[in-house]
């Protein structure tokens, strides 16, 4: 059994979810009656209906979305079957081990897939962010969710259902060019999780990859450093490269009196990179 507990908030047979924090703290989404009264049953919000909803065809993002690399009359079709939701931060969209229920893009956020080990800890395992999809191989195949997914940040997410998504691949066998591609992403992102894991043996070195490559990918230059943004807990740091929420405090403590980062806002800014590249050597 699961340490998170479900809370449902049903509407047409789809299910929103909320995971109980280990503070006792449940988020609890409200139903948005724009998105319901315009069909969209797979909708949790906090104002939703201040957000507009964009066609993938013209969305800004499209160009590095899952849903934007589909020719336009497969986007066309997608959109016919898609269904939007905003969720705030700590929704759980799945459960490992419950029965595939369809795909998951994430339009804007983030979202974390994790797992519990069988001393009841937690891994997190990835870090979803915009434009990457989830749920592809068990909509494939079939088989049960492999890990539970839950939202980092509040997230726009576009939800097709499995039974139509296999319908649209079979109707459109062209479009498969897109899911493989994804599919290998995906992989490619496992191996390296899987290589920082294994090959670094000490945290502090793991700890300075995480941070290394979240700048590579999101970092924004400064006259001070890089900006990088992670809005996360040292809890969630901790549970991504297998160590304790503690020892992840005593590195940034660490790191901070060493003058290599200090936190800025939701996240940290970089002052000296080549001091962090020597560390994820270590």
């Amino acid at each position: 059994m699961h340490d998170h507990q479900q809370r449902h908030h049903s509407r047409r047979g789809l299910t929103i979810r909320t995971a109980k924090r280990k503070k006792g703290r449940v988020m609890e989404p409200k139903i948005s009656s724009r998105l319901a009264a315009s069909g969209n049953d797979h909708a949790g919000t906090w104002p939703a209906s201040q957000i507009p909803i964009p066609m993938c065809s013209s969305c800004p993002r499209a160009q590095t979305c899952f849903l934007g690399r589909f020719e336009k009359k497969e986007m066309a079709r997608l959109q016919e079957i898609r269904q939007i939701a905003w969720y705030p931060r700590g929704v759980v969209l799945f459960f490992e081990g419950e029965a595939t229920r369809g795909i998951y893009v994430v339009c804007s956020g983030e979202i974390k897939t994790f797992a519990h080990s069988q001393q009841g800890g937690t891994v997190i395992l990835r870090r979803v962010g915009t434009g990457e999809v989830l749920g592809i191989s068990s909509s494939l195949t079939g088989s049960p969710y492999p890990v539970s997914a839950e939202t980092l940040l509040p997230s726009q997410i576009t939800f097709i259902p499995r039974v139509q998504f296999l319908k649209f691949l079979a109707e459109q066998p062209d479009s498969y060019r897109v899911v493989i591609e994804a599919l290998a992403v995906q992989l490619q992102k496992a191996w390296e999780h899987t290589r920082m894991l294994a090959l670094h043996r000490h945290v502090v070195s793991r700890l300075a990859e995480l941070l290394l490559n979240r700048a590579a990918e999101h970092g924004k230059e400064s006259s001070q450093g890089t900006l990088i943004s992670f809005p996360v807990t040292q809890e969630d740091i901790a549970e991504s490269i297998g160590t304790t929420r503690e020892t992840v405090s005593r590195i940034f403590s660490d790191l901070r009196r060493q003058g290599i980062l200090r936190r800025r806002g939701n996240g940290f800014l970089l002052m000296k990179p080549r001091d962090l590249e020597a560390l994820k050597g270590t």
